[in-house]
Parts: C-alpha cells; sequence; structure tokens
C-alpha cells in the first residue's frame, strides 16, 4: 500500500484511491474510503485531523511499530510548511504589534490593523501628500516637539504662538499644530467645514479621501513644513 501511495504522489485524487483500493484487495479486513470537505463539521472530523498532526510529529505510535519505510519520518507538505509558517509569522507580528508603545498612538487613528483601508485611499493621493500624511501619523514631522527629540531643534515650544509675560509657549505636537495654535484659525476653518458637525479630530480627518486631501491642503496653507525646512538649510 506504501508503495502505492508513493507511485500517487503526482495524480489525482481519483486515482489514489484506486490504486489504494487495488493494494487493499489482498488484506484480509474490509476497507471503505470515504471523502469529506475539511470544514463540512462531520463528527469527529476534528479527531482524525488531531491524530493525522500527531502522526505527522511522528508522537502517534513507537517506531517500533511503523512500517520500516516511514520510521525515518513522513515527508513534510510543502503547502502545509508554507501554511504553519504563515500563520506562526502573523501570530509574531501580533504579539510584537500588541506590545508596540506605538500602538496605542495609531489606534487614535483607525482600529483595522494593518490599516487596509487607509492605503487604499492613501493610493489616491499624489506622492506628495501622502508623504505628509505619513509624517502626521507617525509624529515624524518637521515639528518642533519631534526635531527637538532628534536633535535638530533647540526647543520644543510651538515659535508661532505668542507668548505672554512669565508663560511660554505651548510645545509644537502635532495636534498643537492642526487643532489648537492660534496663528492657523483661519486654515483650519476649512477642515471644520469639511467636518461639518463631526467632531475635529485626527481620526475623523483620516476617515476619507475629502478629508485626507483637506488636511493637505491645511498643511500648504500653512506652510509651517516649508518654512522649518527652509530654516534647517
Amino acid at each position: 500500500m506504501i508503495q502505492a501511495v508513493r507511485k500517487a504522489k503526482s495524480t489525482s485524487g481519483q486515482q489514489l484511491v484506486k490504486q489504494l483500493r487495488e493494494s487493499a484487495n489482498s488484506l484480509q479486513c474490509k476497507l471503505t474510503i470515504l471523502w469529506i470537505s475539511g470544514h463540512s463539521e462531520v463528527r469527529g472530523n476534528e479527531k482524525a485531523d488531531e491524530l493525522a498532526k500527531q502522526a505527522t510529529e511522528r508522537k502517534s505510535s513507537r517506531l517500533t511499530s511503523l512500517p520500516p519505510d516511514i520510521r525515518r519520518g513522513i515527508p513534510v507538505s510543502t503547502s502545509a510548511e508554507k501554511e504553519d509558517f504563515h500563520k506562526r509569522l502573523i501570530h509574531n507580528w501580533q504579539e510584537q504589534w500588541h506590545n508596540s508603545p506605538r500602538r496605542e498612538r495609531f489606534l487614535e487613528l483607525e482600529e483595522n490593523v494593518p490599516f487596509k483601508r487607509y492605503r487604499k485611499l492613501q493610493d489616491r493621493l499624489t506622492r506628495e501628500q501622502a508623504s505628509k500624511l505619513m509624517q502626521i501619523r507617525s509624529r515624524h514631522v518637521p515639528l518642533n516637539t519631534y526635531l527637538h527629540r532628534i536633535g535638530k531643534s533647540r526647543s520644543r515650544r510651538c515659535p508661532k504662538c505668542e507668548r505672554t509675560a512669565g508663560e511660554a509657549a505651548p510645545p509644537e505636537t502635532v495636534n498643537h499644530y492642526i487643532f489648537e495654535c492660534p496663528t492657523y484659525e483661519d486654515e483650519r476653518w476649512e477642515l471644520r467645514k469639511v467636518l461639518g458637525r463631526r467632531d475635529l479630530n485626527l481620526k475623523n480627518l483620516m476617515s476619507s479621501e475629502k478629508e485626507l486631501r483637506a488636511l493637505t491642503k491645511f498643511i500648504v496653507k500653512t506652510g509651517r513644513f516649508k518654512q522649518q525646512m527652509d530654516a534647517e538649510h
């Protein structure tokens, strides 16, 4: 029977059954072969799957009880090995993402990791627009809070905010730049107009192509990114 299975490696399922039946004719027992789908909820199917996995791991029988030809191990299915590797890869990625300090920050923008919806929206934008939005999403942006952290700015404070006696300007974060800095109130009005009654926040601004384009226009009109780049040069 083992020889029949070897010969049938490249044959169809029908031919495999035929060769197994022919090989079983000499056996002194009745052999019945049934074909069932993998996810048809047939009683005992999950148990059979569990036993099959044990067999591939050589845990179901003693080596001395097995036919000599398979004592050295059963050949591994390439497709099954790839599937198992992919599952382990996804599991490791999910574990690392769950423990990442950046996770909470990105969940403020979108909950459906790995952000397939946003990537589709991004494909409709120009390369320059997509680049600016990615800087906003990652917070790796030419604003003083980030630039100060990487040693490119002496101060993390907003250079546009008016300073009152004895008080320092607030840190120039992404949220301050887009939602709070009074210098850009006129440009911010366009964002409010696009959002309508919805709250003015990054999650809403990243929700559709219309809002994304409005945000890129805000960045261009404020000229803040360009001013910072010109200052560095």
